[in-house]
């Protein structure tokens, strides 16, 4: 028999569920005692919606075709470290955090940030990159031992292209240093956890050497 597994150790538990919006049958709905969406299997024609890319940003709702394969799926999501808080922090490329948003987001000209006396950093996310909400690297651990305060901003550039433009981004995500409002170094493109380390050097040198 199908089944619908949800991986609970990395779902949100919002009401607000992806796949809970493209349901056609509402065989996925938020259980209000229980505080987490679920299945209700008897409702389900198997469309598989909920499933398909884009629908849950974290990839939390899963299709076994039989039993064999939904073990398969339970084993793995046992095995699996990551946590709620491991998605859900403030990440390069993606959207302000849920939990502990520290990124305030542009919604107007971004010139008017720039008569701040602190470091400007822009991170431009586009929401078509889904794959940053699991693999990209914290902030906490990109912008690790900086030199001198600095604000995080964050631009929607599916929403606010315009804005994008301005800032000559030409591909997303890309991450923008300001200092006295020029811009001193930038990042355009999906940032390896390996080269965390390297390019935290890096952004440290050049906001050290600029006068």
């Amino acid at each position: 028999m199908p089944k619908i597994i949800f991986n609970y150790k990395v779902c949100d538990m919002s009401p607000e569920c992806g796949g809970i919006e493209v349901c056609p049958k509402n065989a996925i709905y938020y259980d209000i005692k229980l505080k987490k969406p679920v299945w209700d299997e008897s409702k389900c024609n198997f469309c598989l919606q909920c499933t398909l890319p884009g629908t849950c940003p974290v990839g939390a709702i899963l299709f076994a075709r039989d039993q064999q394969q939904a073990d398969l799926i339970n084993e793995t999501i046992n095995k699996d470290p990551r946590t709620q808080d491991d998605l859900w922090q403030e990440r390069y490329g993606v959207e302000p955090s849920i939990n502990s948003p520290k990124a305030e987001n542009i919604t107007s000209d971004p010139k008017s940030i720039f008569s701040q006396k602190e470091i400007i950093i822009i991170d431009i996310w586009h929401p078509e990159f889904l794959e940053c909400r699991l693999h990209s690297p914290l902030f906490s651990k990109l912008l690790l031992n900086f030199p001198q305060k600095f604000k995080l901003y964050k631009l929607n550039a599916s929403k606010y292209p315009q804005y994008a433009n301005k800032l000559n981004v030409k591909d997303f995500p890309s991450l923008l240093i300001y200092k006295n409002s020029v811009l001193i170094d930038s990042i355009q493109g999906y940032i390896k956890i390996a080269d965390i380390d390297k390019i935290n050097q890096r952004l440290i040198k050049k906001v050290k050497n600029f006068k």
